[in-house]
């Protein structure tokens, strides 16, 4: 991913020598096989959609889990 990485800075090198054009990385994993469940009432059912896990049982400082 570095060498990527340093590709995409050389070609906006390339497309404006005179300006330092800023980009943002972001990359998206959809294929888990993390389930994520919350306890209703002793039942375990599906988070509501737009649920947004980003502490406790994420392990890097930038990830997150979103329901969809």
């Amino acid at each position: 991913m570095k060498n990527e990485i340093s590709q995409i800075k050389e070609a906006l090198r390339k497309k404006s020598d005179s300006v330092d054009i800023p980009f943002c990385f972001v990359m998206v994993n959809k294929r888990i096989k993390t389930k994520l469940v919350v306890n209703q009432n002793g039942r375990l059912v599906n988070p509501q959609p737009g649920t947004v896990l980003d502490h406790t049982v994420t392990g890097k400082f930038f990830d997150f889990y979103m329901v969809a």
